[in-house]
């Protein structure tokens, strides 16, 4: 497709100003306008491309390109910024009849939870090729999520504009190409939505790769769906990235939490002994419900108790404090034995470095977005096998409508009560 645009030809409205205060909406019901002159755009028309940042001095309208290889004008104010992304095939349109629209939540600028976060309307995204659509009734909300918003780990923002979320769960709508249409009406969880990706799940449609969707088991709510992508996908890698479990004994610190609780579940299911640990009486009740051979609270006496349990030591771990359990992982870790770390109270830990030798440890590091694809498919069959076997998956905490998404990050970041977090759409 051309990506420049060409001075006379007609062209829907289908984009959106921003200016310093915020989110001015361009859509136009006009079904087409004619691209003006070289002058009155104040910017050459060959210049016009996709990923264009543009700043309006005397102009009064702009054009970007939909994926259909027509383009799109906004209308703005001189001194606005118009963003142009690189990716216009996430914009609606309906022919002359001109975009179709949907409610979503948003962010342009990082910051808290009220400052930043957005309800509006925003066009429909588009399956394209090897994609299906979903309409969203449930969004898992993650603390990675809270993270990217937050700014925490000094990234930035990859995309002009974010729909946060990553996981999901709805219907299938629409399917691209190459995508049976058979997929059409399918209840679906899905996952990485929101990883290199703008727009996640916090909106009424998102759109995936194929072999991002997952049937949802008929007995399983959408909200339960809608938490099973990052923990799942965590777990299960951290579970098995060091090889089989079968037969061996594993320490799942944390076992009470979403991740914790998926890998005490999995691991059971592969077939290994699985030692829990937890912080209180109503958090041993989780992870025994979710498979624990043995629980143990998190106190001065925690080594002994599972040095008792596994007297030759333990296997494996799958890690969800790195720096404040090192000491304890290494003192009942077995010879040859390896962690699965995939979180860390403090981001610079000491490492008790000879001891790790002498033992001959592996340390394996997992982040579910770069998870290999293959063991992300792996992943979700293991989980919808465990949810069709009759786990009753995460306990929900809290769940939001989108209008109140902004109260549901803050649960995030503050929660009075363990369990997850779901935005209803």
């Amino acid at each position: 497709m051309d990506t420049t645009v060409q001075a006379g030809q007609s062209y829907y409205y289908v984009a959106t100003a921003v200016n310093s205060s915020g989110v001015e909406s361009a859509w136009s019901n006009e079904a087409q306008a004619t691209l003006p002159s070289s002058s009155q755009l104040g910017v050459s028309p060959s210049s016009v491309n996709f990923g264009s940042i543009i700043v309006g001095s005397n102009a009064t309208q702009i054009v970007i390109l939909t994926d259909s290889g027509t383009a799109s004008v906004v209308r703005f104010k001189p001194g606005l910024v118009v963003f142009l992304p690189d990716d216009l095939s996430v914009l609606g349109e309906r022919g002359a009849g001109g975009p179709l629209f949907m409610k979503a939540a948003w962010y342009e600028k990082q910051g808290a939870a009220r400052d930043v976060l957005t309800v509006g309307e925003m066009g429909e995204p588009r399956p394209r090729t090897g994609e299906v659509r979903i309409r969203v009734a449930a969004s898992g909300v993650n603390p990675g999520d809270v993270k990217k918003r937050e700014n925490a780990f000094g990234v930035g923002m990859p995309y002009p504009r974010v729909i946060p979320h990553s996981d999901g769960a709805g219907t299938v709508d629409a399917v691209g190409k190459g995508v049976s249409e058979e997929w059409i009406g399918r209840r679906v969880w899905c996952y990485g939505a929101q990883s290199y990706r703008p727009f996640g799940t916090a909106a009424e449609y998102t759109v995936v790769p194929l072999q991002q969707a997952v049937p949802l088991p008929e007995a399983v709510p959408a909200e339960q769906g809608a938490c099973l992508g990052i923990p799942g996908i965590t777990a299960h890698r951290a579970v098995h990235v060091a090889g089989p479990v079968e037969g061996r004994t594993l320490l799942v610190q944390g076992g009470a939490g979403a991740v914790g609780a998926c890998a005490v579940q999995l691991a059971h299911r592969a077939g290994a002994r699985v030692i829990a640990t937890c912080r209180s009486q109503s958090d041993k009740e989780i992870a025994s419900g979710a498979g624990a051979d043995e629980v143990f609270l998190t106190d001065e006496r925690l080594v002994e108790r599972i040095q008792g349990f596994a007297p030759t030591g333990v296997n494996h771990i799958v890690e969800v404090a790195f720096a404040a359990n090192i000491n304890v992982d290494v003192a009942v870790l077995a010879q040859g034995g390896s962690i699965a770390t995939y979180a860390t109270n403090a981001p610079a830990p000491d490492i008790p470095f000879w001891q790790f030798v002498f033992i001959n440890a592996r340390i394996f590091f997992v982040g579910s977005d770069d998870v290999p694809a293959e063991a992300k498919i792996e992943a979700t069959r293991a989980i919808n096998q465990a949810l069709e076997a009759g786990w009753q998956g995460l306990g929900i905490a809290e769940t939001f409508p989108l209008d109140h998404i902004a109260q549901a990050h803050e649960f995030v970041e503050h929660p009075t009560k363990s369990g997850r977090v779901v935005v209803t759409v």
